[in-house]
This record gives structure tokens, C-alpha cells and sequence, in this order.
């Protein structure tokens, strides 16, 4: 008894010629409601006042409001300022991404394609209660936790970042 031909060996694909979204051209003339099944959206920017809170090492935090508007290098100086740092060294931005895959967004003196300049903190795959890695110095490895406290309406424009409250000591970038 010959075996019958599936549907894949009808219509002449085989393994190799697969792709994401090769069925919706053969159900698309049945089924036009699909147009657009296969599409990933993309992710809306996220207007407000986002604030943040900064862990350096244990007991050590700062809490940072920043707008939406405001783009990754902005948030990375904020950080810095508020811990006394300077800013002479690389750094990036290490979170999880919606499909969980974890992005890196480096500082444009790194060269990337998308670099820190080019994301805005409204841009962020983040919710309240999610936490990014600002990685800054990648010789000293300082490791800053951000945690995303809220997302708050704009009452009016803020320009600059805010410190809104500090614990603790910070660490010296250069120990003796």
C-alpha cells in the first residue's frame, strides 16, 4: 500500500525550505482575517516618570525619577552622579526582553548597533517589579541592581532626573 503524499510534500516544501510564516501564504486566500497572525507587535513606548531604585552592595541605594523620554546614557550619568562616580569608564544595560532573552546595550563608545544613546527609558520591556543590571566599569565590574519601582502619569515635563532619596554610604570608585 503506497503511503500518501502529506500536505508539506503537495505543496513541494521541504525541511530545509522552511521559514517563520511559511503556511500563511498557502491559508491566507482561505482565511483573510490572518494577515497578520505571525507578526510579532511591537512593543508601545511607555510615556511617565519612571522611578527607579539603584542597588550598589548591600544597605546602599538610591531611588532616581527619570522621564520617559530621557534615553539610556541619561539614566547610566543619573546613576553614576548619585553614587559619586565618574564617568570614564564603558558600561551597558543587561535586562530580559520580553521573550526572555536577555539584551545587552552597550554605551556608544562600544560600537554597538544599538547602543544607549539610540534606547529611551520608555523603550524598556520592563514593569514595575522587574530589575536591569547597569554594568559599569567592565575592569572593576561594578554591578548596580535597577529596580523598577513605578510608572507615574506626567504631571509636567522633567527634564533631568531626580534623586528622591538615598540610604547608605557609597563605596569609593577608587579605594585607596
Amino acid at each position: 500500500m503506497a503511503r500518501e503524499a502529506s500536505l508539506e510534500e503537495r505543496l513541494g516544501v521541504r525541511d530545509e525550505d522552511r521559514t517563520f510564516g511559511e503556511w500563511q501564504s498557502v491559508f491566507s486566500p482561505y482565511f483573510p482575517q490572518w494577515q497578520k497572525n505571525l507578526t510579532v507587535p511591537k512593543t508601545p513606548f511607555r510615556e511617565g516618570i519612571f522611578t527607579f531604585k539603584v542597588f550598589l552592595g548591600r544597605g546602599t541605594w538610591r531611588r532616581i525619577a527619570i522621564d520617559a523620554r530621557s534615553d539610556l546614557d541619561s539614566l547610566g550619568a543619573a546613576i553614576l552622579g548619585v553614587f559619586d562616580f565618574y564617568e570614564d569608564h564603558l558600561y551597558e544595560f543587561v535586562f530580559q526582553n520580553r521573550f526572555g532573552v536577555t539584551e545587552h546595550v552597550c554605551c556608544p563608545e562600544c560600537q554597538e548597533e544599538v547602543v544607549t544613546s539610540d534606547v529611551r527609558v520608555g523603550d524598556l520591556p520592563l514593569e514595575p517589579g522587574d530589575s536591569m543590571v547597569f554594568h559599569f566599569d567592565f575592569g572593576d565590574d561594578w554591578q548596580f541592581k535597577v529596580d523598577l519601582e513605578r510608572i507615574e502619569a506626567e504631571r509636567r515635563r522633567q527634564k533631568h532626573p531626580v534623586l528622591l532619596e538615598s540610604c547608605g554610604k557609597a563605596p569609593a570608585q577608587y579605594p585607596e
